[in-house]
C-alpha cells in the first residue's frame, strides 16, 4: 500500500494502482473525473453533493460554519479505474461524514444491515456502487449515521 498526498498523484499512478481517496469534497482534484462514472457530482462553492437521477435531482449541502448540532453528508463511490483497477472515493463536508463512514463500516451489525438491504434489492452486493450517508453531529462528535442513498453502478 502506498500513502500519497493527492497533490503527488499523477495519471500514470492512477493507471497502476487501486486507489481509496478519503478527502473533503474540496480536495478531490484529478479524482473528480471518476465521479462522472456515477450520478454523484460535487460543487465546492457552495459545497454540495448532487445526485442526478432520471426524474429527480437530490441536493445535499451544509452551512459552512457549523457549531452545535448539525447534519453532515458523505458519499462513497466505487468505480473501475483506467486499467481495470479500482477507484474508491469517499468525501464529506466537515470531517464528521468521513468519521461516520469509518464508524459505520467498522460496526459489524450496521454492515450486516446494509448488506441485507442491498442483497434484497440487487440479489448480491455489487462490485461498483454509489452511496450517500447522513451523519448527525454535535461539535464534530458523531451520534448517528444512516444510509440515505444507494445505487448499483453497471459498466
Amino acid at each position: 500500500m502506498h500513502l500519497l498526498p493527492l497533490s503527488g498523484i499523477n495519471a500514470e499512478d492512477i493507471k497502476r494502482f487501486n486507489y481509496v481517496v478519503i478527502a473533503n469534497i474540496n480536495s478531490f482534484g484529478i479524482f473528480t473525473k471518476y465521479l462522472e462514472k456515477s450520478a454523484i457530482r460535487i460543487e465546492t462553492n457552495p459545497r454540495r453533493i448532487i445526485i442526478r437521477q432520471e426524474n429527480d435531482t437530490l441536493v445535499f449541502g451544509i452551512d459552512e460554519n457549523v457549531t452545535g448540532y448539525y447534519l453532515d453528508h458523505a458519499f462513497l463511490v466505487k468505480v473501475p479505474g483506467p486499467e481495470n483497477n479500482l477507484i474508491s472515493l469517499i468525501g464529506d463536508f466537515h470531517a464528521s461524514g468521513n468519521k461516520g463512514f469509518s464508524n459505520y463500516i467498522t460496526r459489524k451489525e450496521l454492515l450486516n444491515e446494509l448488506d441485507a438491504q442491498v442483497q434484497e434489492k440487487y440479489h448480491e452486493f455489487p462490485e461498483f456502487f454509489e452511496m450517500v450517508i447522513e451523519v448527525s453531529s454535535h461539535n464534530y462528535e458523531n451520534f448517528d449515521t444512516k444510509v440515505i442513498y444507494f445505487n448499483k453502478l453497471v459498466f
